[in-house]
């Protein structure tokens, strides 16, 4: 059993980490730090009683395989002192710290698969948004199209701002990093991504509309999709229009793709807290430790 240790447990992705690792076959839940919130994680976290007699602990307690650390402030080298004999042996997951060093494995499992599975101790979250404008454009970044301006707008409901920490007016850090990582699959690519983000306050959930110039028919690009995720596990390309009541309380990113006239749109959904959050630090835990994907995964859609 691979024993799992969660800093700041007493979050909305914590919680949900909580719920999926307490059902996943090969972790053992060691502990759930929390700062903050003390007493038992079923009085805190809904849907547990019974599934657990852990409490939320004020320090660190006990010895781990790896660590999922919700905190903004990165795992330090005294905290992973005092939770293994061998330090260097633990993987860490940081799922809100920003400033980390290159090493840290770009979370993304569709795009970063190999990295992750071979001997990967560290690895990083990325945000809900950009989750979904990467795995909108990663198949025709592997097919060189990027070759213009992209445009990217961007629903977000109520629940899904506490899983993304927003950071004011002005340009979205999101832009930047999707450029950046798209490049790293095409490297001839050179414009830009704009974002236009708009809070929804009713449904859960992100939706995100990608629009480029694209003069190849719809019928061309469609295999394009297929053939870049068909190996991989939560990530599916529709006919039917999609919308977020079809993701929520999944894992899965779901891709619709149209065309008006030479305009190409791809429309991306995905649930903040299970995709782009929680169900994804389980994805690269799986594949750091050598399981299949979809251990611990197979999470049913939350019935409307």
């Amino acid at each position: 059993m691979i024993k799992v240790g969660v800093l700041e447990a007493a979050t909305a992705i914590g919680a949900e980490l909580i719920r999926i690792l307490l059902n996943h076959p090969d972790v053992e839940l060691q502990w759930a730090q929390s700062s903050v919130v003390q007493g038992a994680l079923s009085a805190y976290i809904r849907g547990i009683t019974g599934e657990t007699d852990l409490s939320f602990c004020r320090m660190a307690l006990g010895e781990v395989d790896a660590i999922i650390n919700c905190s903004p402030v990165p795992v330090s080298a005294e905290m992973l002192a005092g939770v293994a004999r061998n330090p260097a042996n633990v993987k860490i997951i940081e799922m809100a710290a920003t400033e980390l060093p290159d090493t840290y494995a770009y979370g993304i499992c569709e795009l970063n698969r190999k990295t992750l599975v071979r001997g990967c101790m560290t690895a990083r979250h990325v945000s809900p948004l950009a989750m979904a404008v990467e795995l909108a454009l990663f198949p025709l970044a592997k097919h060189l199209m990027l070759n213009s301006q992209i445009s990217v707008a961007a629903t977000i409901g109520v629940s899904g701002t506490r899983a993304i920490s927003r950071r004011g007016s002005g340009r979205l850090p999101e832009c930047g990093e999707i450029a950046d990582a798209m490049r790293l699959v095409q490297s001839s690519f050179f414009g830009n991504v704009d974002i236009v983000e708009m809070r929804s306050g009713g449904a859960d959930g992100l939706m995100a509309v990608i629009s480029m110039p694209c003069p190849m028919p719809i019928g061309e690009i469609r295999p394009l999709y297929e053939k870049a995720y068909e190996d991989h596990s939560f990530t599916y390309v529709s006919e039917d229009i999609v919308d977020t009541r079809d993701v929520a309380g999944t894992n899965k990113c779901l891709l619709h793709l149209d065309k008006v006239d030479d305009t190409l749109h791809i429309t991306a959904v995905l649930d903040p807290r299970i995709k782009g959050g929680a169900g994804n630090a389980v994805h690269m835990l799986n594949l750091m430790f050598g399981l299949l994907e979809r251990t611990g995964l197979a999470i049913k859609a939350t019935p409307e």
